[in-house]
Parts: C-alpha cells; sequence; structure tokens
C-alpha cells in the first residue's frame, strides 16, 4: 500500500503523512515533528517487517547488482563464513551454524540440529537485530528507529530532515535497489529494508560520501532529504557518464555505478586545479542508466560558510 505524502515547504521541506490502518511508518531518531493523537510512536530496534502478502527485502548479505562491493553489509560476509562452518560440522553446528548464519542473512547450517536449530533459529533472529543496530551505530547512523501506526481511522504524521534542503518519495518496486549518502534516510514504510554498504576504499576516501552508504530494498515508499535543491539526472541521456562535484550525490540506483576520477594530470595545470578549483583532486563519476539525484548544496560547503560566518555579527 503506497503512503499518502504531501511534500509542503520551500527551502525545507516537510513530509506530511496521511497514514491508513494497518500501515507502519519507521523512521530514524530526530526526524518526527508532529502527529495526531491517534498516531501511536514506538522506538525498536529494527525495522517493521513487510505486510502479509508483500515480498520480503532481499537477504542483507545478498550481493547488490552494482557489482563494485557496495551490494551487501558487513553482516552478510561474516553471517555467510560462520553459517558455512557450522554447516560443515553438521548435527549440533547445525544450530550454532544457523543462529550465526542468521547474522547476514546466510543460509542455514547443517540440517540435523533438530531442536536445537529451531532454538537457535529465535536466537539468531535476535542476534541478527542487535547485528544491524550496532552496524547502524558503527556507521553513525540512529541505533533505534521510531515506529509509527494508527490506531483504528486515518493519522496525521509530520516527518523532516535536519538540515536545510528537499526532500524526495522514492517507490521501491522490489527489483531495484537504491543507495544514497549517510544521513540521507528519513523515513520509510514496512517492507522497506534499510542497510549499510560500503562504498569501497577509493571511493571512500575520494568519493565524497564517505565508506558508508545507506542501502534500500523492498517494496513501498522511501522518504530520502539533502542540502538544497534536487535534480534529476540519467547519464545515458548524457552519453552515459557524468562527473560530479563530490559530496553532490545524494542517491543512485543500482542501474548506476558510481567511482572516483582524478582532476586532471599530475603537472602544474592538475596541481593549480587541486590547490585553488576548489574541487580538490578528485571528482564522482556516475556511469549507466538509471535515476541519479543530486543536490545543490555539498555538506562540506555548507560547514565551511557556517563556520567563516560564526559570530560574524559580533565583529
Amino acid at each position: 500500500m503506497t503512503l499518502d505524502v504531501t511534500l509542503v515547504g520551500t527551502t525545507t521541506k516537510i513530509a506530511v503523512l496521511n497514514l491508513r490502518p494497518g500501515q507502519v511508518v519507521y523512521s530514524e531518531a530526530g526526524k518526527f515533528l508532529f502527529a495526531s493523537d491517534d498516531v501511536v510512536m514506538e522506538t525498536k530496534l529494527s525495522a517493521p517487517s513487510a505486510p502479509a502478502g508483500q515480498p520480503q527485502p532481499a537477504p542483507a548479505g545478498q550481493p547488490g547488482p552494482q557489482g563494485g562491493g557496495m551490494g551487501g553489509g558487513t553482516g552478510g560476509g561474516l553471517g555467510g563464513l560462520l553459517g558455512g562452518r557450522g554447516g560443515a560440522a553438521g548435527g549440533g553446528g547445525g544450530g550454532l551454524g544457523g543462529m550465526l548464519g542468521g547474522l547476514g542473512g546466510a543460509a542455514p547450517g547443517g540440517a540435523g540440529a533438530g531442536g536445537t536449530g529451531g532454538a537457535a533459529g529465535g536466537l539468531g533472529g535476535m542476534l541478527r537485530t542487535a547485528a544491524q543496530a550496532g552496524k547502524r551505530m558503527l556507521a553513525g547512523e540512529s541505533f533505534a528507529f521510531t515506529h509509527f501506526h494508527t490506531q483504528g481511522g486515518d493519522g496525521l504524521l509530520g516527518l523532516a530532515g535536519v538540515i536545510p534542503g528537499e526532500m524526495r518519495a522514492i517507490e521501491l518496486d522490489g527489483r531495484t535497489t537504491w543507495f544514497a549518502e549517510k544521513d540521507a534516510f528519513v523515513a520509510a514504510e514496512a517492507g522497506v529494508d534499510f542497510d549499510i554498504a560500503f562504498s569501497g576504499l577509493r571511493q571512500g576516501m575520494s568519493g565524497g560520501e564517505g565508506f558508508i552508504l545507506e542501502k534500500f530494498t523492498g517494496v513501498g515508499t522511501l522518504l530520502i532529504a539533502g542540502a538544497g535543491d534536487f535534480i534529476d539526472i540519467n547519464p545515458a541521456d548524457y552519453g552515459g557518464r557524468i562527473r560530479v562535484d563530490t559530496g553532490c550525490i545524494v542517491a543512485w540506483d543500482s542501474n548506476i555505478r558510481y567511482g572516483v576520477q582524478r582532476l586532471g594530470a599530475l603537472n602544474k595545470q592538475g596541481m593549480m586545479n587541486a590547490m585553488f578549483g576548489g574541487e580538490g583532486m578528485s571528482l564522482a563519476t556516475v556511469e549507466g542508466n538509471g535515476q541519479v539525484i543530486l543536490q545543490s548544496v555539498t555538506m562540506d560547503g555548507l560547514s565551511k560558510a557556517l563556520a567563516k560566518n560564526a559570530g560574524a555579527g559580533d565583529r
């Protein structure tokens, strides 16, 4: 069931949601603005499960279609490795493998565990929840989510980002994965799976988005926010590849390949560009036939402008 969302405002967007009975929305801490009396708020360590009959999101450890190392979260490789070792052990090891495999959505271990494996499944779910919460915290994201649902009739809910800028509602269809810069996530409905992905060493050091990316799969409405105004670009409309100022990329779908390009050669002009051009040594690149959302203000530029003008009225 698609969320009924109205985006209002100019320089800072607010998402006004009309929650229907049976709908569940979750958001990160600090994004709530207001709600009607019949909206229930609950803080939980995990996102809500998909509604009955709706396809479940892909396991967190499953590689994404990017092929560049950004598809899976940290739990996937660890869970799969430990799950495989448990399966090889057989018997009681199967229960342990299934439990540890739950950390990243890995296949359960050996089939001979019986009741032990069933008990491990419940414990594995608890460990998976704790692992996901811990992974978000290490990545600088909210440790817990706030869940919202309505009692009885329709309910009113207001959410917003934390910096002046635009907001976008994206409809996930269960086939396309979306990646976003850290802190872009505002809220999503049940059925949208939130995970952490890694951009890779080179992209993390030079790409402007950092090592940590947000990854979204599943079916439902996703709300993201950024700084300044948004523009949508498909690189396929402009020769298949676009160079972007690092920090301007808000989100992109899994049909896009994200990379980093050095700005100029290591010569006199290249050094002039790096030292005085304001773009540093690298530019981000986006390639492919898909959707890219860019923002007009970078967090680095905003922070420098605020620092430069801090206390200006007192001087």
